[in-house]
């Protein structure tokens, strides 16, 4: 059921914001399936000036109107560079949660340069009704990477990640593109 009521409002989101549905030329023998956010349009929901969504077509309830933009729920903080260090922090609202299998990582510049697996706490184990047994986080969470020596220019990333609200609706995909500075010299 939580697939459905994300396809809905990620119907919902686009119609709001006047995307329409396009196809994609991923390949679904790989495993990965055309993603939400393509249909939805990347980024999220629209909202009115009461909070909720726009245009609410009837189907969404009270609760489910009063969801909070991606942005919000799930609100990924500045990077943050110490010496050899990277650490990446989201701010979870109070009743959502972030999927740790769908925390992924790119590296766009420099090119060719390729992060070393993330160091990520323990989260909350669910049983989550289309997924099964599944880790998330609430609250905040840090995914913590190691630099090679000699790293010490500026780094460009994008981030990928999914997150629910305990109303059993979820988002879809996101992804988001961060600025790393260079290494404050010592």
């Amino acid at each position: 059921m939580p697939l459905i009521r994300t396809l809905l409002l990620a119907l919902a989101c686009s119609l709001a914001m006047g995307a329409t549905a396009r196809p994609t030329n991923e390949d679904p023998a790989a495993g990965r399936q055309p993603s939400l956010a393509r249909i939805a349009g990347e980024g999220g929901g629209a909202r009115g000036a009461g909070g909720g969504l726009r245009a609410n077509p009837g189907w969404l309830s009270p609760a489910e109107e009063s969801l909070l933009p991606v942005e919000e729920a799930f609100q990924l903080l500045p990077a943050r560079r110490q010496a050899q260090a990277l650490k990446l922090e989201w701010n979870i609202a109070p009743g959502y949660y972030l999927y740790r299998g769908q925390l992924a990582f790119e590296v766009l510049t420099p090119q060719g340069f390729r992060l070393a697996p993330p160091r990520l706490p323990k989260g909350e184990t669910i049983q989550d009704r289309e997924f099964g047994k599944v880790e998330v986080y609430r609250g905040i969470v840090a995914a913590e990477f190691d630099l090679p020596p000699g790293m010490k220019g500026p780094l460009k990333l994008r981030v990928h990640y999914q997150g629910c609200a305990d109303l059993g609706i979820c988002y879809p995909p996101q992804q988001q593109q961060l600025a790393v500075p260079a290494a404050v010299r010592s």
